[in-house]
């Protein structure tokens, strides 16, 4: 009796470990993907600053 308790507790234990695994890259993998569009952001936005004084003076970007 005290064994299947042992045992019930375990692997308790053992799925509470892998849902909180499975959450943890969860939230890395969501992380990971805000922090690439800023950067892509910040890179788009450095690019279209670098040709503004183009476009200002009505030249094509051709």
């Amino acid at each position: 009796m005290l064994l299947r308790s042992w045992i019930t507790f375990s692997v308790v234990i053992a799925l509470l470990q892998a849902v909180v695994g499975l959450l943890s890259v969860l939230q890395h993998n969501a992380v990971l993907s805000d922090l690439l569009r800023q950067r892509i952001s910040v890179i788009a936005q450095t690019t279209a600053t670098s040709f503004k004084p183009i476009i200002d003076l009505g030249l094509p970007i051709r």
